[in-house]
């Protein structure tokens, strides 16, 4: 009898660490030696908010982010990033961090550098901020990191300083029906191509005197070098103008 009550005791004892080792997440070699390819057979895309309240259900799976690098720390090669990936309306990123464990085998990682990672879900991370404040946040293991620095934006060309408007004519036209037409050129210097501009012309009563009306024409795609002729006509109160003058709006360089 008591030879089988110990065999029952060491059945539960067995089904107990059984139990217990499958609740454990493997982490650190479950993926190890795989593939890209293989790597992105597994991987899933979950929202940010999804992992943080689920992170259980999510633990030892693989999930595919894209953000930016707001914190890098390294030792040995090795770095601990915290990665942002929900942009603002004006394309920052800085909320949906997640706290990353990459082990620097795809090259070196800046702060502020776009990365495109498949990481494995190791769990939650809590971390003290500078202000001493705790903060909790997703912890994922990099399987595979590619990154890339900010691209510099290309510097916008100022028009006034590129384009050359000038107004050669002011005159009276029309045997039956009077109006205005201003005549001139605008000249492209930049090295870069004019993709658009508008040339609008203000006819006046006199030099200094109130604005009777305002028309525009129009040139786009002007080449480095080349010039437009433009042609502005005014029909009101045409009999009443004796001044014009025109200048560049809503120019944009290519």
């Amino acid at each position: 009898m008591r030879k089988d009550i110990g065999l029952i005791w060491v059945f539960i004892l067995f089904v107990a660490i059984a139990m217990c080792g499958c609740t454990d997440v493997p982490t650190g070699n479950r993926y190890d030696g795989m593939s890209l390819q293989e790597i992105q057979s597994v991987a899933i895309n979950p929202g940010y908010d999804s992992v943080f309240r689920g992170i259980e259900q999510y633990q030892g799976k693989v999930i595919h982010i894209t953000g930016q690098v707001i914190q890098a720390q390294s030792d040995s090669g090795r770095y601990i990033l915290r990665v942002a990936t929900i942009p603002t309306l004006f394309g920052q990123y800085t909320d949906g961090v997640y706290w990353v464990n990459y082990d620097g085998s795809q090259g070196r990682v800046r702060e502020s550098d776009l990365v495109d990672m498949y990481g494995e879900v190791i769990g939650l991370r809590t971390y003290e901020t500078v202000l001493g404040s705790s903060k909790t946040i997703p912890e994922l293991r990099s399987l595979h990191l590619s990154s890339k620095a900010v691209p510099t934006p290309t510097p916008t060309l100022n028009p006034d300083d590129f384009l050359i408007l000038k107004m050669d004519s002011l005159r009276d036209e029309g045997d039956y029906v009077k109006h205005n037409v201003a005549r001139g050129t605008i000249q492209n210097t930049a090295k870069a191509n004019l993709a658009y501009a508008s040339v609008q012309v203000s006819f006046y009563e006199s030099e200094n005197g109130p604005v009777i009306a305002t028309s525009s024409d129009y040139v786009s795609n002007l080449g480095p070098g080349e010039i437009f002729e433009y042609k502005v006509v005014n029909y009101k109160d045409a009999e009443r103008v004796s001044y014009a003058r025109a200048k560049i709006v809503n120019a944009r360089f290519d």
